[in-house]
């Protein structure tokens, strides 16, 4: 295996399913890096746009493997599985790297060179690669920094680091250790920021394919279970949302919540000996899912399901504070009476 004081051979796995407009400009940021990469490959898992036509006319130097249908984790594995180099990197096809995301990255990984990944921060982008409003750095990618009132780095400074890392002799902000406890709060890592030692990936089984959404989440608390991460805190990538798009309705919500609930009870059964307050962090993650799990399915209009839910927190150690009793009491109104204060909501929201 090579080390990371060595030149690292990067394979770059590009999963794409009908993204037809964003798949060049993707493969454009792979090759417009400042550090050369091994290969590239884009791994088409069923589109029926024009991916393959487009796909088609690339040149020799770009691998395409095409799938039927299986979701994103089945593609990404195969990429993984199919990949020469001795790193891989991930970049999901409507997203774009920084050109020094790599270069910087590799710099991390010589600095640090027993951890078995890497990760960086990034921005939210627009369909014209505009930074969104509130869309800078990790609290754009991920909301929940901006709900628990928490600054970035401060907080994953409870957990890691600070290391020295340098690129063509500038200095490089990064922070690197055990990210397992940290997890349990909220995920940071994004799929197109990570650069992972494909052995390290192979031993640990790759994404699981059952699961389509909040895969990412579930894989890479899994493998802070057992590896640790190097952290470069600036935006190297742009996380594209396009108008219209949202996470927040039900039918993504309650999958990506339960999904969630499976990613932490799977995270603590891979931690060989877990300690008393990573415990503690997994029952206080479950007790926070669950009482999202429960609002979402009152939501849904499923009172019963989401009594279960605030019940299963209990167990888990949860306390009855005012947000869960106030979810309680509205799983014992008539359903006619659920539906039309969900409407009241939805229409203050747009008003």
């Amino acid at each position: 295996m090579m080390s990371p004081s060595s030149p690292l051979r990067i394979s770059v796995v590009i999963p794409t399913f009908n993204r037809s407009m964003w798949i060049e400009s993707a493969i454009h940021t792979v090759r417009a890096q400042h550090y050369p990469v091994a290969e590239i490959i884009v791994v088409d898992d069923g589109s029926t746009d024009d991916t393959e036509k487009i796909t088609a006319g690339l040149d020799r130097s770009v691998r395409v493997i095409r799938q039927p249908n299986a979701g994103v984790s089945a593609a990404r594995n195969l990429g993984v599985h199919e990949a020469r180099g001795d790193w891989v990197a991930f970049l999901d096809s409507d997203d774009v790297w920084h050109p020094s995301k790599l270069a910087w990255q590799a710099a991390a990984l010589a600095a640090v060179p027993e951890v078995a990944w890497c990760a960086t921060a990034g921005d939210t982008i627009d369909e014209n690669d505009r930074i969104l409003p509130n869309g800078r750095g990790l609290a754009g990618v991920f909301p929940l920094f901006r709900q628990i009132e928490a600054e970035p780095a401060a907080f994953l400074r409870r957990w890691l680091t600070d290391v020295v890392v340098t690129h063509d002799d500038s200095p490089v902000a990064a922070i690197s250790g055990d990210a397992f406890e940290s997890l349990f709060t909220l995920n940071y890592v994004h799929a197109s920021s990570v650069l992972f030692r494909r052995d390290a990936f192979l031993a640990s089984g790759g994404f699981d394919r059952s699961l389509r959404v909040a895969e990412d989440t579930e894989f890479f608390h899994r493998f802070a279970a057992r590896h640790s991460l190097v952290f470069l805190v600036d935006a190297l990538f742009g996380y594209r949302v396009m108008h219209g798009a949202s996470l927040s309705n039900t039918t993504s919500v309650v999958p990506r919540i339960a999904n969630a609930l499976t990613s932490v009870d799977g995270a603590l059964a891979a931690r060989e000996t877990p300690s008393l307050s990573e415990r503690a962090a997994w029952r206080a993650a479950r007790v926070r899912l669950l009482r999202r799990l429960a609002y979402a399915r009152l939501t849904e209009l499923a009172p019963r399901d989401a009594r279960s839910c605030l019940l299963s927190a209990k167990a888990s150690g949860g306390a009855w504070d005012a947000t869960t009793v106030s979810i309680l009491a509205a799983s014992f109104l008539p359903v006619p009476v659920l539906r039309g204060l969900h409407a009241l909501k939805r229409a203050m929201r747009q008003s």
